[in-house]
């Protein structure tokens, strides 16, 4: 829903409720979009109009779009991504080598995840993507800094190697999924800095990040 007919609604449900007190001119409006991840965002729209002397202001809420997981695009992303990661772990426990599935899943995951939220977030992604960014990366350096210090802890010696090996692999996966969220966001953020360009050679890239 677009933010103007987000205000249109919101400016009927006041004249419905205190009458024709002011001209739709006068009215002072304050917009603000929440966006949510787990609910469906919307506009929170304040409409005030004077008078008589007094001020009658009322906040509205309108829906804007439906929660991110309702959508089934976030849901086929979601079973893909529990496919591959049962495929790696099927992998470690019969010795094969899904090397390609390791390299490249994360730029294709990033890149659907960023498809897929982006229209619902916004910059709330972004925020998403650099907490989440630097929390892997913290794990990851607390676990390298350990490998490379040659310290042997035994306190997980019980958990079978495979189980170790599928979660320092989502750990890493989940990383290099939200360093390549950030990755599109940027790549879009620059190259729509030079949309005025109309014989750009990056225009198609653009439209395909849109």
């Amino acid at each position: 829903m677009s933010v103007e007919t987000a205000k249109d609604k919101a400016i009927t449900k006041f004249f419905y409720q205190f009458g024709n007190i002011a001209a739709k001119e006068e009215l002072e409006i304050k917009i603000k979009r929440i966006r949510r991840l787990f609910t469906p965002s919307y506009y929170s729209i304040t409409i005030t109009a004077y008078s008589n002397g007094l001020a009658f202001s009322e906040t509205y809420n309108i829906p804007d779009k439906q929660s991110l997981f309702q959508s089934p695009i976030i849901r086929l992303y979601v079973f893909l991504y529990l496919l591959l990661t049962f495929l790696f772990i099927i992998g470690i426990r019969n010795n094969f080598n899904f090397y390609e599935i390791i390299y490249f899943s994360p730029m294709i995951f990033g890149f659907f995840y960023y498809k897929c939220c982006y229209p619902y977030l916004g910059e709330l992604l972004k925020k998403q993507a650099d907490t989440f960014s630097f929390f892997l990366g913290m794990l990851t350096a607390c676990s390298l800094s350990l490998k490379i210090s040659n310290f042997h802890i035994t306190i997980l010696s019980f958990i079978p190697d495979w189980m170790r090996l599928t979660i320092l692999f989502l750990v890493l996966q989940l990383f290099c999924i939200f360093i390549s969220v950030k990755f599109y966001i940027s790549a879009y953020d620059l190259l729509k800095s030079m949309k005025n360009n109309k014989n750009s050679r990056w225009n198609w890239l653009l439209e395909l990040l849109s």
